[in-house]
This record gives C-alpha cells, sequence and structure tokens, in this order.
C-alpha cells in the first residue's frame, strides 16, 4: 500500500527531528489502516502494528501510546478526506445548481459513499461503516468531525422542501443513510434472502434504488406533520392490537 501521506524531505519551519517524527507517524498510520480494515480494532495487537511498520514496539507506544489512539488517528485522517470530498461535491453542485432539489442533493452523499466503497477504497470504506457503528464513545469522531457537513447538508435539504417539517427531513435522511449504511455492510444476507434478485454489488442499482427512496419521501402530496397523519392513528391502534397479540403469543 502506497503512503497515505508522505511527508517532504524539507518543510519551512520544521527541522529534521521533527521531519522524521511525521514520517514516522504517517508509516505507522499507513500500515495501520490495512489492518484495522481487515481485523477490526480487537483482532490487533500494537506489536503486529510494530511488525508491519518495521520500527519498534516501544516507538509506537511513544508516539501513539495505546491502540485506540493508533485508531482514532487512522478514522480522523479519512474521515477529513472523505468530509472534503463530500463538501466539495456539495459546493460544485449548489454553483452549478443553486436551486438543486433534493434527489440530486441527497446524490452528493450517496455517491459519495458508493465511490468510496466501490472504486476508491473498500478498507477505508469498511472503517467508516465501522465506525458508524461504535459504540464506544471514547472512539466516536464521526461526530465532532462529520456534524458540521451534515447539518449543512440538511440545511440545503429544508430549503429544497418547504412542505416538510424540520423532523421529517431528518428521519428521511437518518432512513436513507442508514439503509446505504446496511448494504454496504450487509450485502451478503441481502443477496441470500433475495435469492440474489437484489444486486447489491452493484453500484449503479444501489444509487437507483436509494434515489428512488428519496424521491418517494419527498414527492408533493396533500402533506401534514407526522403526528397529524390519519396513518399516525392507526398506527397507534395496530400497535396496540399487535402487543396484546404479541404479548400473549410470548406466554
Amino acid at each position: 500500500m502506497a503512503d497515505a501521506t508522505q511527508v517532504p524531505d524539507e518543510i519551512p519551519g520544521r527541522n529534521k527531528h521533527q521531519i522524521k517524527t511525521d514520517r514516522t507517524r504517517s508509516r505507522i498510520l499507513d500500515v495501520a489502516e490495512p489492518l484495522f480494515a481487515d481485523e477490526g480494532i480487537q483482532g490487533v495487537s500494537l506489536r503486529q502494528i510494530a511488525v508491519a511498520a518495521g520500527v519498534d514496539l516501544s516507538l509506537v507506544i511513544y508516539h501513539f501510546a495505546t491502540k485506540e489512539k493508533i485508531y482514532r488517528a487512522v478514522l480522523e485522517r479519512i474521515l477529513l478526506e472523505f468530509n472534503a470530498l463530500r463538501g466539495g461535491r456539495l459546493d460544485a453542485l449548489l454553483r452549478e445548481r443553486p436551486d438543486a432539489d433534493v434527489v440530486a442533493l441527497f446524490d452528493v452523499m450517496i455517491s459519495s459513499w458508493l465511490d468510496l466503497h466501490f472504486w476508491k477504497s473498500v478498507r477505508r470504506a469498511r472503517l467508516l461503516l465501522r465506525g458508524v457503528a461504535n459504540k464506544d464513545q471514547s472512539l466516536d469522531i464521526q461526530g465532532f468531525l462529520s456534524d458540521p457537513l451534515v447539518l449543512r447538508f440538511m440545511g440545503e435539504v429544508e430549503r429544497a422542501s418547504p412542505d416538510f417539517t424540520r423532523e421529517e427531513v431528518h428521519w428521511a435522511y437518518h432512513a436513507v443513510i442508514g439503509s446505504l449504511i446496511f448494504f454496504l455492510n450487509g450485502s451478503e444476507r441481502i443477496k441470500r434472502l433475495s435469492g440474489g434478485v437484489c444486486e447489491v454489488e452493484s453500484y449503479g442499482t444501489i444509487r437507483l434504488v436509494l434515489l428512488r427512496m428519496v424521491r418517494d419521501m419527498f414527492t408533493p402530496r396533500a402533506h401534514v406533520p407526522i403526528r397529524q397523519d390519519p396513518l399516525y392513528i392507526e398506527i397507534q391502534d395496530l400497535l396496540e392490537q399487535n402487543q396484546r397479540i404479541f404479548s400473549h403469543a410470548d406466554g
């Protein structure tokens, strides 16, 4: 694997020791990235990282102290690049189409994930997907790095869908992105359950399915807020009936 971040031989304002330190840290992160992607954080040891980097274990500990800090640094580096990609695409879309509709806006997020997974680096996509699912707050860096971009995106979606409430826009975002993450994480199960009719290894199919979902969610219609929708009342009745049925079935 090529170095993700190559440190120049000379950097104005930095001495040789600082440059060497930067190179060592970069080398450790470069080798740790595929290890974490393939084995997960629990399946990798500091010693494995040291061997792969060709440095003493003590040097890895000196620079990062713990495996968790290396993992965080790897994720942070990937996320910063991924956010730059998504932010750049959103900027480009809005320059060309200031009145971009909801489907075009969501395609920024959807296509960025799919490009990373299918074309740019499946390992990096795998690491980000694991990070999304990680419930350990000490390892959760997605929030403070990605939230500003996502909130900006949500604001554009609200602008493009004035008939929908903020609550509905947020539910729609999480439903679509949650589905995308499940498609990429659970592809083998989807393929097995569908008997192969769901083309989970097709970039174009996943993109189309998700964008159709977006279109259907935001199709103009006689619109009422979630809790004023007659369906909401019907669902409450259904839930009460099912709860009685399930309680009896569960014994």
